[in-house]
């Protein structure tokens, strides 16, 4: 009887494995659902074996049955915001890379960096002030790449507008002053093997700067890309590179060099502009403002649109960031300056 037992066992669990596998290959998502919620009751047991329908946790707390087979990519349509920066602080950009999310903006002590291993917190503050002791700079955006974390921002002082670093919490590199000296850096991105970087520029119509290598050279794109205005936020994804900013809102390009084509139409609404986009699950992410005030979040799939809206935050979204489920988005209404949506 104890020999038919393990053979039964190990039929068993023979039968468990071959079920695992035809079900990763038929549902490859299935190892990818991922963190188990604190108080869901799906269980690592249910995962391993293969278990057809799983309990999710939503982020109202709601509990609704998930199957692998028919995973669908969600929207960011629910957002819960956390006081990071503090309640006169303003978070204006942030990235996932490493284990860490880190943000830059700025806030009544001077940091102008901090970073988190979970978007709920608790945030740690990067001393040393990187862009500038006394408030005298502020991080705009922010991306990890290539094993390297990028901010742009602006320092009153030195100029200072690029900085780059292997860890968030330890030393930040100046790349100097590709803007020019008084101009500003408000958005950064990598991807394929390339940084790219907006802002404005002390030359007018040179606000789209891209590079190799973070310490430089950096090249300036020819031609008026925002025309006169400020870009804010740039993202790369499924073979674009996507631009917000002030006029035109959103401008999209298969390569950083151009030519740059502007989204036809308000997709902030009438009057608003973006501050920070990001790509992953399938959609563009832009968080910005609209003047009517009901979407700072805007989304879509393709980067000609359509857009659709959504409302993180009571003023203004500012930078988007998106992994492990989570969209992260920082801004500003008042007392929060951070919202993440989870979409599974």
């Amino acid at each position: 009887m104890p020999t038919a037992d393990r053979s039964f066992a190990e039929y068993t669990r023979r039968k468990r494995s071959v079920i695992q596998a035809i079900g990763r290959q038929i549902c490859p998502t299935c190892p990818e659902l991922g963190p188990i919620g604190p108080t869901d009751t799906e269980t690592f047991l249910s995962r391993r074996f293969g278990q057809a329908a799983y309990l999710r946790e939503q982020a109202n707390g709601a509990i609704v049955t998930q199957s692998c087979c028919n995973l669908t990519l969600n929207p960011p349509t629910e957002w819960i915001p956390v006081s990071a920066f503090g309640d006169l602080g303003v978070g204006s950009g942030i990235a996932y890379g490493d284990g860490k999310w880190v943000a830059v903006g700025y806030n009544t002590n001077g940091d102008t960096v901090i970073w988190a291993s979970n978007p709920a917190g608790p945030w740690t503050a990067v001393s040393g002030t990187p862009f500038g002791a006394g408030g005298t700079g502020t991080g705009n955006s922010i991306a990890y790449g290539n094993n390297t974390w990028v901010a742009i921002g602006s320092d009153s002082v030195t100029g200072t507008s690029i900085l780059y670093t292997t860890s968030p919490d330890v030393a930040w590199t100046s790349a100097g002053t590709p803007f020019g000296p008084t101009g500003f850096g408000r958005g950064i991105v990598y991807g394929n093997n390339v940084w790219v970087a907006v802002g404005s520029n002390d030359t007018p119509g040179e606000n789209i700067l891209y590079a190799s290598n973070p310490a430089g050279p950096w090249t300036a794109v020819s031609g008026t890309t925002f025309g006169v205005s400020v870009g804010n936020g740039i993202a790369y994804g499924n073979g674009y590179w996507v631009a917000v900013g002030d006029n035109p809102a959103i401008l999209y390009a298969s390569d950083p060099a151009g030519p740059w084509t502007a989204v036809s139409g308000t997709p902030f609404g009438a009057g608003g502009f973006g501050f920070g986009i990001a790509y992953a699950n399938g959609y563009w992410v832009a968080a910005g403002i609209d003047t009517a005030g009901n979407k700072n979040i805007i989304y879509a799939t393709v980067p000609a649109g359509p857009w659709t809206g959504a409302t993180a935050f009571s003023n203004f979204g500012l930078d988007v960031a998106y992994a492990n489920g989570y969209w992260v988005a920082v801004g500003n209404d008042g007392t929060n300056n951070i919202a993440y949506s989870y979409v599974g």
